[in-house]
């Protein structure tokens, strides 16, 4: 298939975002779509996740990744259909997934890359949350870390998120009492009426329980890095707190 005539647009980084992402952050530029050599697939992207955890990764601060170098094409995992392939484990035609970039047209060697299964039944885009890495996180850290058991009440925190509304129905499903803390009274209607879960709190009445006074404020109690920081004393308060909460609901 020839190439050379197709525009591949790129989002590339353009400067070091303060405070809330502007436009001139970002640079939009048109260039020659790729072709692939030996070992390699061309990838059209049909659908790009854009994730909170993006918004760390433009900022000059290490995180679990290093940052996004200024000039580089904004880093994204991406949903797309192999259009050239030279690479045997890909056939043209082959749904993919990986961490592709904020473009239309990316070149892989296969490594990272997924291929999707073909079922009519589940959109693409749900390999982006429910079947994939935000479903996977849900399941197995609450299935084989914490062993809910039937009858028990589950706390999850930033509940309305992409992993914790997840993982307050998974609790439901096994039989728990489930009680979330979002960030706001439209999270918690949302899910309470929607998702299903048994009670919801705001992370703003938790901010100002007597039980964190004296304790650096660290906006929302999932601040692992924190509590790891705190050792005992910050986990003491934190599950005073939990089982002031879950008292009330079970009182």
């Amino acid at each position: 298939m020839e190439t050379t005539s197709k525009v591949n647009r790129r989002w590339r980084l353009a400067a070091r975002p303060v405070g809330l992402i502007k436009e001139s952050d970002f640079a939009l530029r048109e260039e020659q779509v790729p072709t692939p050599k030996e070992g390699q697939v061309l990838i059209r992207n049909l659908y790009l996740s854009l994730d909170p955890t993006m918004r760390s990764w433009v900022s000059d601060v290490p995180t679990y990744f290093p940052p996004v170098p200024i000039g580089e094409v904004m880093w994204g995992t991406t949903i797309g259909v192999v259009e050239q392939s030279r690479n045997d484990g890909f056939r043209e035609g082959t749904t993919v997934t990986g961490f592709l970039g904020w473009q239309d047209y990316a070149l892989s060697d296969g490594e990272g890359l997924q291929a999707l299964p073909q079922n009519a039944a589940i959109p693409l885009t749900a390999h982006f949350g429910l079947f994939g890495l935000v479903g996977i996180t849900a399941y197995f850290g609450l299935l084989d870390i914490g062993k809910p058991q039937a009858g028990e009440t589950l706390v999850v925190t930033a509940a309305a998120g992409a992993v914790g509304s997840l993982v307050g129905q998974i609790g439901k499903i096994k039989g728990c009492r489930v009680v979330g803390i979002a960030g706001s009274d439209e999270k918690c209607c949302w899910i309470t009426d929607e998702l299903g879960f048994d009670a919801a709190i705001t992370k703003q009445f938790i901010s100002k329980a007597p039980y964190l006074r004296g304790i650096p404020q660290v906006g929302l109690i999932e601040e692992v890095a924190y509590l790891l920081r705190s050792a005992l004393q910050g986990l003491q308060v934190v599950a005073h707190l939990l089982m002031e909460i879950v008292g009330a609901f079970e009182g």
